[in-house]
């Protein structure tokens, strides 16, 4: 490839990348994230301080067939030297290639770390809470319910419970002899919607 296409074909990956930046974080502008002129000493891509803030990664754009990390790695070290606080960080690619990026273990571990889970993440949107069921004290002429952090009325907006075939409590009655339950999400709702019908009559 001729020296003008290699340079071509480089400027055009970063400005991809300096639009991909932009893209990901919308407070920021033309004027915050720019692509470098080719051959220009320093960082590939030059970011405001305000771009910082959010990307604090001082970024060397690598468009080749052919790479040696390590070179790169070492220029991106370097031109992170002069910005306190900046990641040195290689983002490399080729023709019909998706763009990658080589950053040092340790902070790889820590954005990792940083990111929700995705286990409690689907455990949170299964239940449509983050509450944990507990035990349910039943007693005379009242119920008691464990605090759940107003998780209560969520519940009982989600679920709709017919009067006639609803089993009814007598507040008259003595349920004393009523054990504790431990009951699970489906169960509480139920309890709950049983509360409501006792407590209105």
């Amino acid at each position: 490839m001729r020296p003008q296409s290699c340079k071509n074909k480089g400027r055009r990956f970063q400005q991809k990348i300096a639009s991909s930046i932009i893209d990901t974080f919308p407070h920021l502008t033309d004027n915050d994230v720019r692509s470098t002129s080719m051959g220009a000493q320093g960082e590939d891509i030059q970011m405001s301080p305000l771009a910082r803030q959010s990307l604090p990664l001082s970024i060397e754009c690598k468009c080749v067939e052919r790479l040696n990390v390590w070179q790169c790695l070492e220029q991106a070290a370097s031109n992170a030297q002069t910005h306190t606080g900046a990641t040195p960080c290689l983002v490399f690619s080729r023709n019909r290639s998706r763009a990658y990026a080589v950053l040092p273990w340790d902070c790889v571990l820590e954005l990792y770390k940083r990111a929700p889970s995705a286990s409690s993440t689907s455990d949170s949107s299964s239940s449509g809470s983050n509450c944990v069921s507990t035990s349910t004290m039943v007693t005379e002429n009242d119920v008691t319910l464990t605090k759940q952090d107003r998780c209560e009325e969520q519940l009982l907006s989600n679920v709709d419970i017919d009067e006639h075939t609803a089993y009814k409590i007598d507040t008259d009655e003595n349920i004393s002899s009523v054990p504790h339950l431990v009951i699970d999400h489906r169960v509480r709702q139920l309890v709950l919607q049983l509360y409501q019908l006792v407590r209105s009559r």
